[in-house]
């Protein structure tokens, strides 16, 4: 099943692919970055920052704490902290490599073992600001390649794969249950009733998988609201009464 879940990410092609510019170095960028690890649990892999040397962890069960980074846009992983101490020139080749925005933000990476073949990792980076994707939404990710319907709490949304979508539940109670279901054509081939918190962002995954119905699983992610949006969190609920 991890080698269909694999074959899904890579359908992924409107992500930043990784990579590194040579010549002049560039400016450093801040970014807040969380990670996932797409089949497995990641440790070992160190990074420069403006901080000094770093290690990333990412997590097969769950997004990480975000963290805090400020230092180049292309982010160069090694298997050994000792390579940090050479100078960059010097360095043996990155075992994994991101390649952020020049003007920073807000980042999820995901990473995935590259093929047998092949050592270290894939990294993709996938905008994650909450300007664009905010509290209380569902990003819905069609990581196949079938045209499905996503129903949540009663909205009904065609999605085309590869692609992905932001849905906003109705207005409602802040803590409530809501159905999620996936259809392929006239077929439902996923049901299930969701708890939903206003206090939590959910990244939902659409994956092929041979196994079940339909041809496709479900993978789902929660991330919780960062403190400095609580004041809007707090003034939607406000609205939401007011309407009642």
């Amino acid at each position: 099943m991890q080698t269909f879940f694999r074959k899904s990410l890579a359908l992924l092609g409107w992500i930043i692919s990784a990579g590194l510019v040579s010549g002049q170095a560039p400016d450093p960028v801040k970014a807040e970055l969380i990670t996932l690890g797409w089949e497995a649990n990641v440790s070992n892999l160190w990074f420069m920052s403006k901080e000094g040397p770093r290690e990333l962890n990412a997590y097969e069960r769950g997004f990480s704490s975000p963290e805090q980074y400020i230092g180049p846009p292309e982010i160069a992983f090694y298997g050994d902290r000792t390579a940090l101490s050479l100078p960059p020139e010097k360095r043996p080749t990155p075992i994994a490599l991101a390649k952020l925005s020049p003007k920073g933000g807000q980042f999820l990476l995901i990473l995935s073992r590259k093929p047998a073949a092949d050592e270290g990792w894939d990294v993709r980076v996938i905008d994650n600001s909450a300007a664009n994707f905010p509290a209380g939404a569902y990003r819905v990710m069609n990581l196949t390649k079938l045209a499905v319907q996503v129903a949540l709490d009663k909205k009904i949304t065609p999605l085309a794969g590869p692609g992905v979508t932001i849905i906003n539940p109705s207005a409602g109670a802040s803590s409530r249950d809501i159905s999620f279901g996936v259809a392929v054509g006239n077929e439902v081939v996923y049901s299930s009733a969701w708890g939903y918190r206003d206090t939590r962002r959910t990244t939902v995954f659409i994956v092929t998988d041979p196994e079940s119905r339909g041809g496709i699983n479900v993978r789902r992610f929660y991330q919780a609201v960062i403190p400095s949006e609580q004041a809007e969190l707090e003034a939607r609920r406000g609205a939401v009464r007011s309407a009642e």
